[in-house]
């Protein structure tokens, strides 16, 4: 279902129209669709992915000056223009000021096949992989949420399930006319057998073979760098947090085995004050063996510290850097299970002492009040 929002009058005069989705979502079919209704691309759009951006970046931050400049420029083509870059999505604050009359159409795909693909094509571990959909799925939803801009909203497979309905229902929301053509080519666009990648029905030279190796190489490269080094800086994050939170976890175990060992004294010396009392010798007994048996303390943390070198510090993407982010994802992962499975031990750790501790408190108390004269 395609659905429209934010729209509850047409909208005339320009348009400036920017797709937004996962990569490997389907974005580039839905350019493609727009494309051939005769939304006006950048001349230097790629033409198999249909990506372009007038957003210019300096150091992963949007470039204000270059970007109003080429926005300007892509003004003068024509009344309804457009562009396609996932990247995007992620810096529009730094650029939405700058756009005429923006309309952004959204792209969903079937998650598990946006990952499958990701894999297949860049060579991504799943893990990682389904990290970088959830998170880029997540802030379309919440772009959705609270864009009060026009939003066209659509689901690639029911795009390619019925074409003609879908293309004729955005056509109608862009244009107030559109030539019949139009809607016939963006059809025959979608339609076409061959899946993937795909020139415009204009282009016909432009076919998916059509990419070079060193593109793909290419392509690949900086794939995994971005999603690699994306991931590690967070797995590095979250290390560091367990780390200190070990730290503080086993103050605790130590506090609360001193607090055990008091308590147990306690108790023995208000049993020998009362007499021996068989049942509450034994139970004493038996906690604390299950306290010396459950409980050893964590004594090497500092194992588990993180290593800020095992992260690749520059934003090549060459094939180096990307093998590099690569295994140091690897080097992290192993690391967080670590810290992660020594921070669930010692939270058992903490909950039998936690056991004991108010096993031991209710016995003293107990021996006390049937002893009130102690």
């Amino acid at each position: 279902m395609l659905h429209i929002l934010n729209s509850k009058v047409r909208s005339s005069g320009k348009k400036t129209v920017v797709v937004f989705g996962c990569g490997r979502g389907g974005t580039s079919a839905v350019a493609g669709v727009l494309r051939e209704l005769g939304v006006l691309f950048s001349p230097a759009t790629h033409p198999l992915k249909h990506e372009s951006s007038p957003v210019r970046y300096i150091d992963d931050q949007v470039d204000r000056a270059a970007t109003q400049f080429a926005i300007a420029e892509m003004n003068k083509s024509g009344e309804t223009w457009g562009w396609k870059s996932p990247r995007d999505l992620f810096s529009l604050p730094g650029w939405i000021s700058l756009v005429d009359n923006p309309h952004f159409v959204v792209v969903f795909r079937n998650p598990s096949a946006t990952i499958d693909s990701i894999i297949r094509h860049d060579d991504i571990d799943f893990p990682v992989a389904a990290l970088h959909v959830g998170e880029v799925q997540y802030e379309l939803a919440r772009f959705i949420a609270f864009s009060p801009l026009p939003l066209a909203v659509v689901s690639y497979e029911e795009l390619c399930k019925s074409p003609e309905d879908h293309i004729r229902i955005i056509a109608d929301w862009l244009y107030s006319e559109i030539p019949p053509n139009n809607i016939r080519n963006a059809v025959e666009f979608v339609s076409r057998e061959s899946g993937g990648y795909r020139g415009l029905t204009t282009e016909p030279v432009a076919t998916a073979d059509n990419f070079s190796v060193e593109e793909l190489t290419i392509d690949r490269n900086r794939s995994q760098l971005s999603a690699y080094c994306q991931v590690n800086e967070k797995i590095r994050e979250n290390i560091i947090n367990l780390t200190q939170d070990l730290t503080i976890a086993n103050a605790v175990v130590e506090n609360l085995t001193a607090i055990v060992g008091e308590l147990e004294d306690k108790v023995l010396t208000e049993l020998l004050k009362s007499g021996t009392n068989v049942s509450v010798q034994d139970y004493l007994t038996q906690v604390a063996e299950k306290s010396e048996s459950r409980c050893p303390l964590l004594t090497k943390s500092d194992q588990y510290r993180q290593d800020a070198e095992k992260i690749p510090d520059n934003d090549k993407g060459d094939e180096r850097s990307a093998v590099v982010a690569k295994e140091a994802w690897a080097a992290l992962s192993n690391e967080f299970a670590a810290v992660s499975t020594a921070r669930m031990e010692i939270q058992r750790q903490m909950d039998d002492l936690s056991v004991v501790r108010d096993r031991l408190s209710d016995a003293l108390l107990s021996i006390r009040c049937r002893n009130p004269s102690l």
